[in-house]
């Protein structure tokens, strides 16, 4: 399901739209088709949410009174970034092969 529907309009939160993938992740495993590897779906887990959580939302939502800096900054939209890849792939039909995103989280 799309994060707008799993998400509350007065709760709409980093913090939730990561785990509204997260959920959407564990259904699509747990039913056998999810379409990450095993490698994607541990890099989601335990590099770049940890990482966007720590870097971002942690000093953000609890209103830290820290200014975010530039160097912090980066770091997070690094981390998007790579949270990014996780829900990509390698088309290899064609030469050179092209890097795609996957349509939606279940193997067709």
């Amino acid at each position: 399901m799309p994060p707008d529907y799993a998400i509350r309009s007065d709760n709409k939160t980093v913090g939730n739209a990561l785990d509204a993938i997260s959920s959407a992740i564990d259904l699509f495993d747990g039913a056998g088709r999810l379409v990450l590897s095993a490698q994607q779906k541990t890099d989601f887990r335990n590099q770049h949410v940890p990482a966007i959580i720590a870097n971002y939302v942690s000093h953000y939502e609890t209103g830290g009174g820290t200014p975010i800096n530039a160097h912090v900054l980066l770091g997070v939209l690094q981390s998007v970034d790579d949270l990014a890849e996780c829900f990509r792939y390698d088309d290899t039909s064609k030469t050179p092969p092209e890097r795609k995103w996957y349509r939606n989280l279940g193997q067709q």
